[in-house]
């Protein structure tokens, strides 16, 4: 058994349909992997190393995934 969720198939049509509420649960679901790319070091003037989420690399990020969502074509 896995411990990921997939996302389901109506969240995902209704994401690319452009319903806000699948898009939102789209984004909840890679919110940890889209914080995990965003993450910067900075250095204090002592040298010590702090871990900090550039928020505008997150934000940037979700745009991508919202634009990649909903230029997804599902084929039959």
């Amino acid at each position: 058994m896995s411990r990921y969720t997939r996302i389901t198939f109506p969240v995902i049509t209704g994401a690319i349909k452009g319903d806000t509420l699948a898009m939102e649960q789209i984004l909840n679901h890679y919110k940890g992997y889209i914080n995990k790319l965003s993450v910067d070091k900075l250095y204090d003037h002592l040298g010590n190393e702090r871990l900090t989420i550039d928020s505008q690399l997150q934000k940037i990020l979700e745009l991508h995934l919202i634009v990649a969502v909903l230029k997804f074509q599902i084929r039959k």
